[in-house]
């Protein structure tokens, strides 16, 4: 073994720089058939399908005639069992040939002959068993068996499935540390006691806070009051007890800005079971919770949009049946004027039931414009107060009796009052008044 050292020093110092388990295999052979005296080497995969082998990789340095050998390799495929490689295949384990051009199961032995090809060995390359590649060398002199050749050739592919163990675990984790830096969520990572770990730039650019500000700290720094302290604690013995929690906070960034975040935290095991830290995964729904509110809002004022309308066709067809009284008591105060004339002492009785049914009048004319949707016409400024007594006048039969008006015009005022200051329309604030006046 000592004759292959310095050549195993070599090969291994080559193969963690390659890309490929094919291009680590290369190099193999390369080096084997430059430094050990074996011809030609190659290389045998399994199909797509698994049911046969097939040429992957040839090399050789020497003997021109081997090239016509090294064709003929690569339009032919071993099926389990059948020549050097299928044998190897099966058997999993190395195989030596003194000559195959004498060997039965050698099905290229006549070609082998041609180039002046005798001795061959092959070695699987097995990863927990299962079938990687059979690395196969041939010399044109026979040979007997060397078990360190074997050895070291052995060596060689247990070292080649470590490395590409090894390359498939760093692809993995280049995977997902890509995927969790360029997550469009936010993800934390914090140790057994809370303590920030990691946070992804999602997590920078969307709380305000560097990585070297957060790390060391607890995620309480971005809390509000919105979020109880039982909450927490509830949150926190469920996942220190090694469930996942799932819910909504409303936390505040650096520069006192608040958002909403959806989060999604999950306890990190061992092995063993035993949790070692939490895993954070939180998106920003601010703009799903305003939007949320736009809706809850819009439907409210189509809710009372609706009643408004219903109570404007109810109102429109109280004040036309109102009317038609009205104007029978207009007439017959008319007519009694008449008859009395100016002097007699209650004519001023029978003027003030014209004027208040004049006004009464336009206020029922008001009304059925509005249930009608009909535009209003000689509008001008009026005391919200005084319409609300003179309706009271007209109006009380049809009101529920435990109607106070004294609170009423008191709310009506705050009410309007309140709609002015905040960013709320007054017509919608009046509206909401009105319908809660006549329901």
């Amino acid at each position: 073994m000592k004759n292959y050292i310095k050549l195993l020093k070599n090969i291994l110092s080559k193969i963690p720089h390659t890309e490929s388990f094919s291009e680590a295999i290369r190099i193999v052979l390369r080096e084997v058939c430059e430094t050990t005296g074996w011809a030609y080497g190659e290389v045998w995969v399994p199909s797509p399908e698994g049911n046969y082998l097939v040429c992957g990789y040839v090399c050789h340095y020497t003997l021109k005639p081997l090239e016509k050998f090294a064709e003929a390799s690569k339009t032919i495929t071993f099926p389990p069992g059948i020549g050097l490689p299928g044998h190897v295949w099966v058997t999993k384990k190395p195989s030596w040939i003194i000559d195959v051009t004498e060997n039965d199961n050698f099905l290229r032995a006549a070609i082998a002959k041609e180039c002046g090809i005798k001795t061959g060995m092959a070695i699987p390359i097995l990863d927990a068993g299962e079938l990687l590649a059979v690395v196969a060398f041939f010399v044109n002199e026979k040979k007997q068996e060397d078990e360190e050749m074997l050895e070291f050739v052995s060596i060689i592919a247990d070292e080649l499935v470590n490395i590409t163990q090894y390359k498939k675990l760093e692809i993995k984790n280049a995977q997902l540390s890509q995927a969790v830096e360029q997550s469009a969520c936010c993800i934390i990572i914090t140790d057994i006691h809370g303590t920030i770990q990691y946070v992804n730039p999602k997590f920078t650019h969307l709380t305000g806070y560097a990585i070297e500000e957060v790390i060391g700290q607890n995620p309480r720094i971005l809390k509000t009051d919105k979020t109880s302290s039982d909450d927490y604690k509830e949150l926190w013995e469920k996942i220190t007890s090694g469930a996942s929690w799932q819910g909504e906070f409303y936390n505040r960034k650096k520069n006192g800005e608040y958002y909403w975040e959806l989060a999604q935290i999950t306890p990190l095991k061992d092995k063993e079971g035993q949790v070692t830290g939490f895993l954070g995964i939180k998106e920003d729904i601010t703009e799903i919770k305003r939007i949320e509110k736009e809706k809850e809002e819009l439907r409210e004022h189509l809710y009372h949009t609706k009643k408004l309308e219903a109570i404007g066709r109810l109102a429109g067809g109280i004040a036309h049946e109102f009317n038609n009284i009205l104007m029978a008591v207009v007439g017959y105060a008319n007519l009694a004027k008449l008859e009395m004339g100016d002097d007699h002492y209650v004519s001023k009785y029978l003027r003030n039931i014209t004027d208040v049914s004049d006004r009464a009048a336009n206020l029922i004319q008001g009304i059925l414009s509005f249930s009608r949707k009909q535009p209003l016409h000689d509008t001008k400024p009026m005391s919200l107060n005084t319409l609300i007594v003179r309706s009271e006048v007209i109006f009380s039969r049809f009101f529920r009796g435990n109607i106070n008006y004294i609170i009423l015009l008191k709310n009506a005022s705050e009410k309007i009052f309140l709609s002015r200051k905040s960013s709320r329309p007054q017509l919608m604030t009046f509206q909401c008044f009105a319908t809660n006046i006549c329901t």
